[in-house]
Protein backbone atom coordinates (compact mmCIF):
# COMPACT_ATOMS: atom_id res chain seq x y z
CA UNK A 1 0.00 0.00 0.00
CA UNK A 2 1.54 3.45 -0.94
CA UNK A 3 1.68 5.74 1.87
CA UNK A 4 -0.34 9.04 2.23
CA UNK A 5 1.37 12.00 1.09
CA UNK A 6 2.82 14.19 3.76
CA UNK A 7 1.00 17.71 4.22
CA UNK A 8 2.85 20.78 3.07
CA UNK A 9 3.87 21.93 6.69
CA UNK A 10 5.56 18.02 7.19
CA UNK A 11 7.07 17.51 3.89
CA UNK A 12 11.02 18.61 5.47
CA UNK A 13 10.47 15.01 7.13
CA UNK A 14 10.26 13.38 3.81
CA UNK A 15 13.91 12.02 4.27
CA UNK A 16 12.46 10.15 7.84
CA UNK A 17 10.15 7.37 6.82
CA UNK A 18 8.29 6.54 10.02
CA UNK A 19 8.87 10.13 11.63
CA UNK A 20 5.71 12.72 12.08
CA UNK A 21 4.72 15.70 14.20
CA UNK A 22 1.68 15.54 16.24
CA UNK A 23 -0.58 19.02 16.35
CA UNK A 24 0.77 19.84 19.97
CA UNK A 25 4.64 19.79 17.99
CA UNK A 26 5.59 16.53 19.60
CA UNK A 27 7.09 13.92 16.78
CA UNK A 28 6.52 10.37 17.23
CA UNK A 29 7.83 7.40 15.31
CA UNK A 30 5.51 5.27 13.34
CA UNK A 31 6.29 1.54 13.19
CA UNK A 32 6.49 0.50 9.23
CA UNK A 33 5.16 -3.11 9.86
CA UNK A 34 2.93 -2.79 13.44
CA UNK A 35 1.49 0.57 12.14
CA UNK A 36 1.67 1.87 15.75
CA UNK A 37 2.78 5.22 16.48
CA UNK A 38 4.97 6.18 19.75
CA UNK A 39 6.11 9.90 20.86
CA UNK A 40 9.57 10.55 20.69
CA UNK A 41 9.13 12.76 23.55
CA UNK A 42 10.34 15.94 21.92
CA UNK A 43 10.01 19.17 20.03
CA UNK A 44 13.30 19.39 18.34
CA UNK A 45 13.64 18.38 14.98
CA UNK A 46 17.35 17.66 15.55
CA UNK A 47 16.40 15.53 18.44
CA UNK A 48 14.15 13.83 17.16
CA UNK A 49 15.78 12.68 13.95
CA UNK A 50 18.66 11.50 16.40
CA UNK A 51 15.65 8.81 18.36
CA UNK A 52 14.23 8.44 15.06
CA UNK A 53 17.23 6.48 13.94
CA UNK A 54 17.20 4.53 17.29
CA UNK A 55 13.63 3.60 16.54
CA UNK A 56 13.88 2.75 13.29
CA UNK A 57 17.65 0.59 13.82
CA UNK A 58 15.21 -1.42 16.56
CA UNK A 59 12.04 -2.05 14.34
CA UNK A 60 14.86 -3.50 11.62
CA UNK A 61 16.30 -5.63 14.17
CA UNK A 62 12.92 -7.16 15.46
CA UNK A 63 11.17 -7.56 12.24
CA UNK A 64 13.76 -7.71 9.55
CA UNK A 65 15.08 -11.30 9.82
CA UNK A 66 11.02 -12.30 9.62
CA UNK A 67 10.66 -10.46 6.74
CA UNK A 68 13.65 -11.84 5.06
CA UNK A 69 12.68 -15.59 6.13
CA UNK A 70 9.26 -15.18 4.87
CA UNK A 71 10.97 -14.01 1.85
CA UNK A 72 13.20 -16.93 1.65
CA UNK A 73 10.33 -19.76 2.23
CA UNK A 74 8.54 -18.05 -0.53
CA UNK A 75 11.66 -18.47 -2.98
CA UNK A 76 11.82 -21.95 -1.77
CA UNK A 77 7.76 -22.91 -2.39
CA UNK A 78 8.59 -21.10 -5.74
CA UNK A 79 11.08 -23.95 -6.63
CA UNK A 80 8.72 -26.74 -5.83
CA UNK A 81 7.59 -28.58 -8.72
CA UNK A 82 4.15 -28.36 -10.10
CA UNK A 83 1.93 -31.29 -9.14
CA UNK A 84 1.47 -32.25 -12.38
CA UNK A 85 2.31 -35.48 -14.32
CA UNK A 86 4.28 -37.99 -12.96
CA UNK A 87 5.07 -35.53 -10.01
CA UNK A 88 1.47 -35.24 -8.82
CA UNK A 89 1.10 -34.83 -5.51
CA UNK A 90 -0.50 -37.51 -2.93
CA UNK A 91 -3.56 -35.06 -2.38
CA UNK A 92 -4.24 -34.26 -6.43
CA UNK A 93 -3.64 -37.55 -6.62
CA UNK A 94 -6.32 -39.43 -4.16
CA UNK A 95 -8.79 -36.81 -5.84
CA UNK A 96 -8.73 -37.72 -9.21
CA UNK A 97 -8.81 -41.49 -8.29
CA UNK A 98 -11.73 -40.88 -6.30
CA UNK A 99 -13.88 -38.66 -8.60
CA UNK A 100 -12.64 -40.80 -12.02
CA UNK A 101 -12.35 -44.20 -10.53
CA UNK A 102 -14.17 -44.78 -7.15
CA UNK A 103 -17.43 -42.35 -8.00
CA UNK A 104 -17.37 -44.18 -11.75
CA UNK A 105 -17.98 -47.46 -10.17
CA UNK A 106 -14.48 -48.69 -10.80
CA UNK A 107 -13.38 -49.86 -8.14
CA UNK A 108 -13.49 -53.92 -7.40
CA UNK A 109 -13.90 -56.12 -4.55
CA UNK A 110 -11.92 -59.05 -5.35
CA UNK A 111 -13.72 -62.70 -5.43
CA UNK A 112 -11.16 -64.50 -6.30
CA UNK A 113 -8.51 -64.69 -8.63
CA UNK A 114 -9.31 -62.43 -11.96
CA UNK A 115 -12.72 -62.25 -10.71
CA UNK A 116 -14.42 -59.12 -8.67
CA UNK A 117 -17.38 -57.05 -8.52
CA UNK A 118 -18.25 -53.76 -7.91
CA UNK A 119 -18.26 -52.10 -4.33
CA UNK A 120 -21.98 -52.04 -2.50
CA UNK A 121 -22.83 -48.53 -2.59
CA UNK A 122 -22.59 -48.46 1.63
CA UNK A 123 -18.95 -49.04 0.76
CA UNK A 124 -18.47 -46.67 -1.95
CA UNK A 125 -19.43 -44.01 0.26
CA UNK A 126 -17.33 -44.60 3.24
CA UNK A 127 -14.69 -44.78 1.08
CA UNK A 128 -15.53 -41.54 -0.70
CA UNK A 129 -15.73 -39.83 2.87
CA UNK A 130 -12.41 -41.37 4.06
CA UNK A 131 -10.57 -40.72 0.73
CA UNK A 132 -11.46 -36.72 1.58
CA UNK A 133 -9.96 -36.84 4.73
CA UNK A 134 -7.13 -37.65 3.18
CA UNK A 135 -6.71 -35.46 0.12
CA UNK A 136 -7.94 -32.70 2.55
CA UNK A 137 -4.73 -33.47 5.10
CA UNK A 138 -2.18 -30.78 4.31
CA UNK A 139 0.35 -33.72 5.01
CA UNK A 140 -0.68 -35.06 1.55
CA UNK A 141 0.92 -32.60 -0.18
CA UNK A 142 3.91 -34.85 -1.45
CA UNK A 143 4.90 -36.60 -4.79
CA UNK A 144 3.38 -39.51 -5.21
CA UNK A 145 6.21 -40.83 -6.97
CA UNK A 146 8.66 -39.79 -4.05
CA UNK A 147 11.87 -42.09 -3.73
CA UNK A 148 11.19 -42.51 0.17
CA UNK A 149 7.71 -42.66 0.29
CA UNK A 150 7.16 -44.57 4.19
CA UNK A 151 8.08 -41.45 6.26
CA UNK A 152 5.69 -39.08 4.95
CA UNK A 153 2.73 -41.58 4.77
CA UNK A 154 3.10 -42.24 8.07
CA UNK A 155 2.78 -38.35 8.93
CA UNK A 156 -0.26 -38.65 7.24
CA UNK A 157 -1.79 -40.75 9.18
CA UNK A 158 -0.45 -40.46 12.25
CA UNK A 159 -3.13 -37.82 13.04
CA UNK A 160 -5.47 -41.27 13.52
CA UNK A 161 -2.90 -43.31 15.49
CA UNK A 162 -4.80 -42.86 18.28
CA UNK A 163 -8.24 -44.41 16.63
CA UNK A 164 -7.23 -47.44 15.14
CA UNK A 165 -10.17 -48.83 13.65
CA UNK A 166 -10.33 -45.28 11.89
CA UNK A 167 -6.35 -45.32 10.90
CA UNK A 168 -7.06 -49.04 9.44
CA UNK A 169 -9.90 -47.74 7.08
CA UNK A 170 -7.64 -44.90 6.20
CA UNK A 171 -4.60 -47.30 5.64
CA UNK A 172 -7.06 -49.49 3.10
CA UNK A 173 -8.08 -46.65 0.99
CA UNK A 174 -4.66 -45.49 0.70
CA UNK A 175 -3.60 -48.58 -0.41
CA UNK A 176 -6.48 -48.90 -2.91
CA UNK A 177 -4.85 -45.38 -4.55
CA UNK A 178 -1.36 -46.26 -4.37
CA UNK A 179 -2.50 -49.67 -6.30
CA UNK A 180 -4.23 -47.86 -9.14
CA UNK A 181 -1.17 -45.65 -9.10
CA UNK A 182 0.90 -49.14 -10.19
CA UNK A 183 -1.63 -49.40 -12.40
CA UNK A 184 -1.11 -46.49 -14.39
CA UNK A 185 2.90 -46.85 -13.86
CA UNK A 186 3.59 -44.11 -11.40
CA UNK A 187 5.47 -46.01 -9.12
CA UNK A 188 7.12 -49.22 -9.18
CA UNK A 189 5.01 -51.03 -6.19
CA UNK A 190 2.58 -50.17 -3.64
CA UNK A 191 4.53 -48.83 -0.24
CA UNK A 192 1.44 -49.51 1.91
CA UNK A 193 2.35 -53.00 1.99
CA UNK A 194 5.68 -51.95 4.52
CA UNK A 195 2.76 -50.41 6.70
CA UNK A 196 1.38 -52.27 9.55
CA UNK A 197 -2.01 -52.20 10.64
CA UNK A 198 -2.86 -51.10 14.19
CA UNK A 199 -3.84 -53.63 16.83
CA UNK A 200 -7.69 -53.24 17.49
CA UNK A 201 -8.30 -54.43 21.07
CA UNK A 202 -11.54 -57.34 21.24
CA UNK A 203 -14.69 -55.36 22.36
CA UNK A 204 -15.82 -57.90 24.77
CA UNK A 205 -18.75 -56.28 26.89
CA UNK A 206 -21.47 -59.07 27.44
CA UNK A 207 -24.45 -56.93 29.25
CA UNK A 208 -25.74 -58.83 32.82
CA UNK A 209 -29.40 -58.98 32.70
CA UNK A 210 -30.01 -56.96 35.28
CA UNK A 211 -28.89 -54.23 33.54
CA UNK A 212 -30.57 -54.34 30.54
CA UNK A 213 -33.51 -54.95 32.47
CA UNK A 214 -32.92 -51.66 34.94
CA UNK A 215 -31.29 -49.56 30.58
CA UNK A 216 -35.38 -50.45 29.10
CA UNK A 217 -37.12 -49.88 32.10
CA UNK A 218 -36.12 -46.10 31.97
CA UNK A 219 -37.07 -46.23 28.40
CA UNK A 220 -40.67 -47.42 28.63
CA UNK A 221 -40.86 -44.11 29.87
CA UNK A 222 -40.18 -41.36 27.23
CA UNK A 223 -39.59 -37.61 28.69
CA UNK A 224 -40.22 -35.03 25.55
CA UNK A 225 -40.43 -31.57 25.62
CA UNK A 226 -41.33 -32.06 29.40
CA UNK A 227 -44.04 -34.45 28.83
CA UNK A 228 -43.76 -37.96 30.24
CA UNK A 229 -45.12 -40.22 27.69
CA UNK A 230 -45.33 -43.99 27.52
CA UNK A 231 -41.86 -45.27 25.92
CA UNK A 232 -42.70 -48.94 25.88
CA UNK A 233 -42.53 -49.00 21.88
CA UNK A 234 -38.96 -48.46 22.50
CA UNK A 235 -38.36 -51.25 25.05
CA UNK A 236 -40.04 -53.46 22.64
CA UNK A 237 -37.24 -52.31 19.63
CA UNK A 238 -34.76 -53.80 22.71
CA UNK A 239 -36.64 -56.83 23.23
CA UNK A 240 -36.60 -57.23 19.57
CA UNK A 241 -33.12 -56.29 18.64
CA UNK A 242 -31.62 -58.61 21.02
CA UNK A 243 -33.78 -61.67 19.47
CA UNK A 244 -33.32 -60.83 15.88
CA UNK A 245 -29.21 -60.61 16.99
CA UNK A 246 -28.52 -58.57 13.85
CA UNK A 247 -26.55 -55.28 13.07
CA UNK A 248 -28.83 -52.25 13.85
CA UNK A 249 -28.61 -51.62 10.09
CA UNK A 250 -30.70 -54.84 9.30
CA UNK A 251 -32.98 -54.29 12.74
CA UNK A 252 -33.90 -50.29 12.00
CA UNK A 253 -34.50 -51.30 7.90
CA UNK A 254 -36.24 -54.29 8.87
CA UNK A 255 -39.71 -53.91 6.90
CA UNK A 256 -43.18 -55.46 7.21
CA UNK A 257 -42.66 -57.69 3.83
CA UNK A 258 -39.96 -59.30 5.40
CA UNK A 259 -41.73 -60.52 8.07
CA UNK A 260 -44.13 -63.71 7.47
CA UNK A 261 -46.20 -64.26 10.37
CA UNK A 262 -47.96 -67.50 8.36
CA UNK A 263 -44.68 -69.44 7.59
CA UNK A 264 -43.65 -72.35 10.32
CA UNK A 265 -44.95 -72.73 13.86
CA UNK A 266 -44.54 -69.12 15.17
CA UNK A 267 -43.51 -67.12 11.89
CA UNK A 268 -40.52 -66.06 9.82
CA UNK A 269 -38.09 -63.23 9.40
CA UNK A 270 -36.63 -63.46 6.10
CA UNK A 271 -33.47 -60.77 6.05
CA UNK A 272 -30.34 -60.59 4.38
CA UNK A 273 -27.51 -58.60 5.71
CA UNK A 274 -26.82 -55.11 4.37
CA UNK A 275 -23.03 -55.28 5.20
CA UNK A 276 -22.47 -58.68 3.84
CA UNK A 277 -25.57 -59.41 1.95
CA UNK A 278 -25.52 -63.50 3.58
CA UNK A 279 -29.39 -64.24 3.19
CA UNK A 280 -30.71 -65.79 6.38
CA UNK A 281 -34.50 -66.68 7.74
CA UNK A 282 -34.94 -67.04 10.83
CA UNK A 283 -37.90 -68.47 12.79
CA UNK A 284 -39.47 -66.84 15.49
CA UNK A 285 -40.24 -68.45 18.83
CA UNK A 286 -43.77 -67.77 20.67
CA UNK A 287 -41.98 -64.79 22.86
CA UNK A 288 -40.32 -63.56 19.93
CA UNK A 289 -43.84 -63.86 17.71
CA UNK A 290 -45.64 -61.57 20.64
CA UNK A 291 -43.27 -58.62 20.39
CA UNK A 292 -43.27 -58.60 16.68
CA UNK A 293 -46.97 -58.87 16.66
CA UNK A 294 -46.90 -55.91 19.45
CA UNK A 295 -44.45 -53.59 17.02
CA UNK A 296 -47.12 -54.55 14.33
CA UNK A 297 -50.42 -53.62 16.45
CA UNK A 298 -48.06 -50.21 17.39
CA UNK A 299 -47.28 -49.58 13.81
CA UNK A 300 -51.03 -49.54 12.60
CA UNK A 301 -51.79 -47.66 15.48
CA UNK A 302 -49.97 -44.98 14.91
CA UNK A 303 -50.02 -44.86 11.24
CA UNK A 304 -53.87 -44.11 12.07
CA UNK A 305 -53.32 -40.77 13.30
CA UNK A 306 -52.34 -39.35 9.99
CA UNK A 307 -54.15 -36.43 8.81
CA UNK A 308 -53.61 -37.47 5.55
CA UNK A 309 -55.01 -41.04 4.85
CA UNK A 310 -53.94 -40.65 1.33
CA UNK A 311 -50.66 -40.61 1.86
CA UNK A 312 -47.69 -43.64 1.31
CA UNK A 313 -47.07 -44.76 4.66
CA UNK A 314 -42.69 -45.92 5.20
CA UNK A 315 -42.63 -49.99 4.83
CA UNK A 316 -40.40 -50.07 7.92
CA UNK A 317 -41.46 -51.93 10.60
CA UNK A 318 -40.22 -49.54 13.03
CA UNK A 319 -41.34 -46.07 12.96
CA UNK A 320 -41.67 -43.36 15.44
CA UNK A 321 -45.14 -42.81 16.98
CA UNK A 322 -47.05 -39.90 16.37
CA UNK A 323 -46.04 -37.65 19.39
CA UNK A 324 -42.80 -37.07 17.53
CA UNK A 325 -42.20 -33.46 16.05
CA UNK A 326 -43.14 -33.15 12.57
CA UNK A 327 -39.47 -33.79 10.88
CA UNK A 328 -39.96 -37.62 12.82
CA UNK A 329 -43.15 -38.14 13.19
CA UNK A 330 -44.33 -41.90 11.61
CA UNK A 331 -41.35 -42.08 10.14
CA UNK A 332 -38.66 -44.65 10.22
CA UNK A 333 -36.47 -44.87 13.20
CA UNK A 334 -33.11 -43.54 13.07
CA UNK A 335 -30.42 -46.18 14.72
CA UNK A 336 -28.27 -42.34 15.40
CA UNK A 337 -31.36 -40.96 18.01
CA UNK A 338 -32.09 -44.37 19.83
CA UNK A 339 -28.54 -45.04 20.22
CA UNK A 340 -28.58 -41.35 22.13
CA UNK A 341 -31.59 -42.58 23.93
CA UNK A 342 -30.03 -46.17 25.08
CA UNK A 343 -27.13 -43.65 26.20
CA UNK A 344 -28.95 -41.82 28.18
CA UNK A 345 -31.16 -44.55 29.66
CA UNK A 346 -27.73 -46.53 30.75
CA UNK A 347 -26.55 -43.02 32.22
CA UNK A 348 -29.59 -42.74 34.47
CA UNK A 349 -29.30 -46.74 35.40
CA UNK A 350 -25.78 -46.12 36.58
CA UNK A 351 -23.89 -47.69 33.79
CA UNK A 352 -22.34 -44.59 32.18
CA UNK A 353 -20.58 -45.68 28.91
CA UNK A 354 -20.23 -49.06 29.63
CA UNK A 355 -22.79 -50.55 27.17
CA UNK A 356 -23.89 -49.76 24.03
CA UNK A 357 -26.74 -49.99 21.72
CA UNK A 358 -24.85 -52.89 19.41
CA UNK A 359 -23.87 -54.73 22.43
CA UNK A 360 -27.40 -56.49 22.20
CA UNK A 361 -26.13 -58.06 19.29
CA UNK A 362 -23.54 -60.09 21.14
CA UNK A 363 -25.41 -60.32 23.75
CA UNK A 364 -28.37 -62.12 21.98
CA UNK A 365 -25.47 -64.55 19.58
CA UNK A 366 -24.41 -65.66 23.06
CA UNK A 367 -27.32 -66.67 25.00
CA UNK A 368 -28.15 -68.41 21.90
CA UNK A 369 -25.03 -70.20 21.39
CA UNK A 370 -25.40 -71.70 24.56
CA UNK A 371 -29.11 -72.11 24.81
CA UNK A 372 -28.56 -74.78 21.23
CA UNK A 373 -25.14 -74.99 20.78
CA UNK A 374 -23.83 -74.01 16.77
CA UNK A 375 -26.39 -72.11 15.15
CA UNK A 376 -26.12 -69.63 12.19
CA UNK A 377 -28.15 -66.91 13.20
CA UNK A 378 -25.81 -64.40 13.28
CA UNK A 379 -25.55 -65.08 9.36
CA UNK A 380 -21.43 -64.81 9.29
CA UNK A 381 -19.68 -66.04 6.68
CA UNK A 382 -16.63 -67.29 8.88
CA UNK A 383 -16.30 -69.26 11.67
CA UNK A 384 -14.22 -66.47 13.06
CA UNK A 385 -16.52 -63.92 13.09
CA UNK A 386 -19.34 -66.90 14.39
CA UNK A 387 -16.50 -67.16 17.40
CA UNK A 388 -16.08 -62.98 18.01
CA UNK A 389 -19.56 -62.78 18.59
CA UNK A 390 -19.95 -65.55 21.28
CA UNK A 391 -18.49 -64.21 24.50
CA UNK A 392 -19.17 -67.37 26.52
CA UNK A 393 -18.66 -71.52 25.46
CA UNK A 394 -20.71 -73.66 27.19
CA UNK A 395 -19.03 -77.14 28.54
CA UNK A 396 -19.47 -79.89 25.98
CA UNK A 397 -22.50 -82.06 26.54
CA UNK A 398 -22.91 -85.56 25.36
CA UNK A 399 -25.07 -88.70 26.98
CA UNK A 400 -23.43 -91.97 27.96
CA UNK A 401 -24.60 -95.44 26.69
CA UNK A 402 -21.81 -97.70 28.44
CA UNK A 403 -22.63 -100.57 30.70
CA UNK A 404 -19.93 -102.03 33.23
CA UNK A 405 -18.00 -104.27 31.36
CA UNK A 406 -18.65 -106.77 34.22
CA UNK A 407 -22.59 -106.36 33.78
CA UNK A 408 -22.03 -106.36 30.12
CA UNK A 409 -20.32 -109.79 30.11
CA UNK A 410 -22.55 -111.27 32.45
CA UNK A 411 -25.39 -110.40 30.20
CA UNK A 412 -23.35 -111.62 27.20
CA UNK A 413 -23.56 -115.27 28.92
CA UNK A 414 -27.28 -115.03 29.69
CA UNK A 415 -28.17 -114.90 26.08
CA UNK A 416 -25.87 -117.05 25.04
CA UNK A 417 -26.59 -120.07 27.61
CA UNK A 418 -22.88 -120.08 29.22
Amino acid sequence: MTPRSRKAENRHLAKYPGLGLWSNGTYYFQNPVTGRQKSLKTKDLKQAAVRWAIARALCDKEHGDLVAAKLAKSLQESNRPLSRGSNIYLCDFIRQWRTEVLEAGLVKVKIKRDQGKPLSERTRRDYANLALQLETSPAARFPVATRAPLTPIRKLLSPWATKPTHYNHLKAVLGRVLDHAVLVGLVEKNPMRDIEKLAVARREVLIPDEAYIAITDRLASHDLNRRKLDGTWRMMICDLFYMMSQQPVDLFSLRVGQIHLDAGEHGEIHLARAKTKVAGIIAMNAEMRAVVDWLLAFRDQELGKRRNRFEKPPENLLIYPAYMDKRSRLKPVLHRTFSLWWSAAAREAGFPGMYRLMDLRKKGLTDEFVAQGDNDKGLHETDAMKRHYRLITPPKRSQNTLVSIRDRAKMGAVITGK
